[in-house]
């Protein structure tokens, strides 16, 4: 496995000492792997967050087109997303 040499800050090898030292983790390669993963979690939440959207998106696009709309006042725009939160057990 190649070796890469990563430059870190002073307060980072600190706190990656403390970590070792605490036996939270065994070693600074270990540091980085878990860092990798908990990245690769975010990443993978953030595209099905933004699949979500998107999906969101298109039915509101689709709803725009068929006129599946509802006309609602700018000042009334606050109370009628409220309505739309509400939910039977929570109204």
């Amino acid at each position: 496995m190649p070796a890469h040499n990563l430059p870190i800050s002073e307060n980072n090898a600190n706190r990656i000492d403390r970590l070792v030292r605490a036996g939270r983790i065994a070693d600074s390669t270990s540091v980085v792997q878990a860092g990798l993963e908990v990245l690769e979690k975010q990443e993978a939440r953030d595209r099905a967050k933004l699949e979500t959207l998107r999906a969101a998106a298109a039915v509101g696009l689709e709803d725009l087109k068929t006129g599946r709309v509802e006309a609602v006042a700018l000042e009334d725009v606050e109370a009628f997303l409220a309505g739309l939160l509400e939910t039977p057990d929570r109204a």
